[in-house]
């Protein structure tokens, strides 16, 4: 993850892209079009990784009431 972010990082500072740089309602220029194509093939090639949960969202409590509260919602909507 690390690595992704300073290759991001890196081709975001040798565009020289600012903060609101990926905008819908406009065209982009040549750089901004480079930029999104990149990250679009790090999204392709991180597709088939199968990467660990961060240790603070390893929590056994906090999943057991997500869970217990996912089901709870699940039950009320089919007796509904």
């Amino acid at each position: 993850m690390e690595l992704i972010r300073h290759m991001l990082e890196y081709v975001w500072l040798k565009y020289r892209l600012g903060p609101r740089v990926l905008c819908f309602t406009q065209q982009g220029n040549a750089s901004e079009w480079s930029v999104f194509h990149f990250m679009c093939r790090i999204l392709e090639a991180t597709r088939g990784l199968c990467l660990p949960l961060p240790p603070d969202l390893d929590n056994g409590d906090a999943n057991e009431k997500l869970k217990a509260t996912a089901d709870a919602v699940a039950r009320e909507e089919a007796a509904n």
